[in-house]
């Protein structure tokens, strides 16, 4: 479970990722709906077809595409792409010989003081590197650097939503004999093995997030879409096949209607399981691409739309490639998720040497002591009354609704000084000096600390922290004094004494600062310390800053905020097979780092709540809602715009860029790291609705927002209302829909219609609800007991 001697550090290894992987297929599985009983209740989804891609990097008459369609295609798709591989892996083998250096490329040569590969500084011996399937000149090596494998005989496969759609039907085809070769790398994809080449499975949605190729084809520009481009070269017949378009599936519920002649009609297109339907407009595009491309049945229209799916995802990922190669000098085909790509991305840029812990005991005091964010409602239901608003009410307070989100907090607590090396326990002597000084700690200076201390939550505290208290903790809920029988375990804010609580030593002077008394340090873990993430996340953020879309800024903050949680990554969470093989298992990541990344990422959130906008409005401001990088507050005031205006504090705080001109509100610090800003901008926020965390409504300017973690999003958009909102949080009532839900079962993937499943409930078991429905207590306030009996 250890790290073994002498893997002591981690530090940028994987040199090999460098090298643009020359073979990389990508694959698209469809199926038929085929329904399970009359009422459609329940559906099959019956794999039909397959296509995919092969794409060379350095010789393009080497591409090809391969289709199927049928009801073996699962067996079929294993013996063409097994035949295909093979193919490639002989190709792999035979190394062409090297070009002469042109004049320019022996200068570079002779005069290059760093190795091409691991960028390290030559010796006095230095040694011509050479691609081995073009014989191009690649630059300087060491001699063990050019002598490492630049071409690795594991060939990736791309498909989108492989984990909870394609892989199904891979893997009900492969026998017990072929499970052995299969290795699962958790929800990321899998890897199966051959005699002399592997094929890696990749799940294209762990690089995209919740995106689609076709709904990223809008912000990919046509130049980019090379393989779209090389297929249907006219321009109208390219306009036409870019955009996304629509296949049959409630029509064709079995395989004969593939031979059928025609289209059906539009009703044909409905999508069952969502109760939806195409667009007059979109079912003409249907009938014009049967027409242009002549199609003579069902079965070529299909074999058409799966060559569009395939060749798009090509585009996309192709396109992610080459940003990645060009901003990271890596290959993302190297990784299975955008996560795995940005550790090392960041290993390699930082240069960081980071010491892994070797000592069981630190190992379990900081493991264990990983909380997570912070993620409460605790006013439920308040309607702003401002001048703003379209029911303003003059005889009443101005009141507004602010939702502040915090710039990149993620990339904030990176940008501090974390632990890196020199882990030590204090002594007892050592304690006791240090419990004296901690007001005084420099958090700047090349030592930190992490404590486990007993703190007290004194009374008098209760009512001005009680909408967020310190030192949140995992627990059950409600506590036993409410519910003798309460087993459910969340993080939840509270105002009990905390006992051997683990806590970073700038968030314990945070504590104490704000009144929370020390009562007993237990422990104490020393460490040398240093902004060592600091310039890897400036990188990514001056890139952010320069995006060119929306899915560019996501993408880059992701890469950020992707670091945290590889950090904490156990690895023997991730790896899984069929066989019963023993695998080394190691905790190869820095977890001190993900520790305290997030108690920094708390600390933030309280110095602003309660230094700035606390001490501004004093009981004028109340804390509706919190989640881990975001405040929604309801602030007494005239004009909460006219406040940011003129507070210079606040508004040297705030990132003002996305503020209407009509405000004449300086536009500053736009996407600055760490700074606050308005997510709606300038627009008014006339009502929220809570439930509890992750679950609440708001009225901006007559748009309904709606979060309700764990509800389908056609569910939530289309099926559930302000006033299902409104009846859950003020009438106590328990929202239901009926809708499909999509899952595997035995590796058989099956819809099936869910009647009245809960959508919305009322309770919140992270605090205590009052009788007006409307306000909460935290557990462990003192204000309990008149309720509890």
């Amino acid at each position: 479970m250890y790290p073994r001697k002498p893997k002591t550090h981690l530090c940028f290894e994987k040199y090999y990722c460098q090298i643009k992987i020359p073979f990389v297929i990508y694959a698209h599985f469809d199926s038929i709906q085929v329904p399970l009983n009359k009422t459609r209740s329940a559906i099959l989804h019956k794999p039909c077809g397959f296509g995919y891609s092969v794409k060379c990097s350095y010789d393009d008459s080497l591409s090809k595409y391969e289709d199927y369609v049928g009801e073996d295609s699962p067996k079929v798709f294993w013996e063409k792409i097994t035949k295909d591989a093979a193919e490639i892996a002989q190709k792999l083998r035979k190394e062409v010989q090297p070009k002469t250096l042109t004049d320019d490329e022996q200068n570079q040569f002779n005069t290059v003081e760093d190795c091409h590969f691991c960028h390290k500084k030559l010796t006095a011996r230095r040694y011509q590197d050479f691609h081995p399937l073009t014989g191009d000149f690649l630059g300087a090596a060491h001699y063990k650097c050019r002598s490492m494998p630049k071409v690795l005989f594991d060939i990736p496969v791309v498909m989108h939503n492989l984990a909870k759609y394609g892989l199904h039907f891979l893997y009900e085809n492969l026998d017990a004999a072929e499970l052995k070769s299969v290795f699962r790398f958790g929800d990321c994809g899998f890897m199966r093995t051959f005699s002399n080449f592997k094929l890696r499975f990749i799940d294209s949605k762990r690089f995209m997030s919740d995106e689609k190729p076709e709904d990223l084809e809008k912000i990919l520009k046509d130049v980019k879409k090379k393989r779209l481009k090389k297929e249907f070269k006219k321009k109208a017949v390219f306009d036409l096949m870019k955009k996304k378009w629509h296949f049959p599936f409630y029509h064709v519920d079995q395989f004969e209607k593939f031979q059928e002649e025609e289209l059906p009609g539009k009703n044909g297109f409905k999508d069952h399981l969502r109760n939806e339907t195409i667009s007059a407009d979109e079912y003409e595009k249907c009938l014009d691409i049967w027409d242009k491309f002549k199609c003579k049945t069902i079965g070529d229209y299909f074999r058409l739309y799966l060559k569009c799916k395939v060749f798009l995802l090509e585009d996309i990922f192709e396109n992610f490639r080459d940003v990645f190669l060009n901003k990271y000098q890596l290959d993302a085909a190297h990784y299975f998720t955008v996560a795995s790509f940005s550790w090392d991305a960041m290993l390699k840029y930082t240069g960081v040497e980071l010491e892994l812990l070797q000592d069981p005991n630190m190992i379990s005091f900081i493991a264990s002591n990983i909380r997570g964010g912070i993620s409460q409602c605790s006013k439920r239901h308040v309607k702003a009354n401002n001048v703003y608003c379209s029911n303003y009410d003059k005889k009443k307070k101005s009141s507004f609704i602010v939702y502040l989100d915090a710039n990149n907090l993620g990339g904030w607590a990176m940008s501090q000084n974390l632990p890196i090396s020199g882990f030590t326990w204090l002594s007892k002597t050592d304690i006791k000096t240090l419990q004296n000084t901690i007001s005084s700690l420099d958090e700047n200076g090349e030592f930190g600390y992490i404590f486990e201390v007993d703190l007290d939550y004194p009374q008098e505290l209760h009512q001005l922290h009680n909408n967020l208290p310190f030192c949140s903790e995992v627990m059950s809920v409600p506590p036993p004094s409410a519910n003798p029988k309460s087993t459910s375990e969340k993080k939840v804010l509270n105002f009990y004494h905390k006992r051997n609580y683990v806590i970073d030593y700038r968030t314990l002077k945070q504590c104490l600062q704000y009144g929370l008394e020390l009562k007993k340090v237990h422990r104490v873990l020393k460490f040398k310390q240093s902004k060592w993430l600091q310039s890897y996340i400036d990188y990514n953020t001056k890139l952010r800053t320069k995006a060119r879309n929306d899915f560019e800024i996501k993408l880059f903050k992701l890469l950020n905020n992707t670091i945290y949680g590889k950090s904490i990554q156990r690895s023997y969470n991730n790896k899984n097979s069929y066989n019963s093989l023993n695998h080394n298992i190691s905790l190869d990541k820095p977890i001190y780092a993900g520790f305290t990344i997030l108690e920094l990422q708390k600390m933030f959130m309280y110095e602003f709540h309660y230094k700035h906008m606390v001490s501004k409005y004093g009981d004028k401001i109340n804390l509706l809602y919190v989640d881990t990088d975001g405040f929604i507050y309801e602030i007494q005031t005239d004009d909460y715009f006219k406040d940011i205006k003129t507070d210079k504090k606040l508004l040297k705080l705030m990132d003002t860029s996305n503020f209407d001109a009509k405000w004449d509100i300086p536009k500053r610090n736009k996407k600055v790291v760490g700074k606050m800003k308005n997510e709606y901008g300038s627009k008014i926020i006339q009502e929220f609705l809570g439930v509890r965390a992750k679950v609440y409504f708001l009225d901006v300017e007559g748009e309904e927002v709606k979060k309700a973690a764990s509800v389908k999003k056609y569910v939530k958009h289309k099926h559930i209302c302000r006033e299902d909102f409104a009846d859950c949080v003020l009438k106590g009532k328990q929202i239901t829909r009926t809708f499909f839900e999509t899952n595997s079962e035995k590796h058989q993937v099956v819809s099936r219609k869910f009647v009245n499943r809960v959508v919305l409930s009322p309770g919140d078991t992270k605090r205590f609800i009052l009788p007006d429905k409307v306000n909460t207590l935290a557990w462990g306030s003192v204000y309990l007991k008149k309720y509890m009996k």
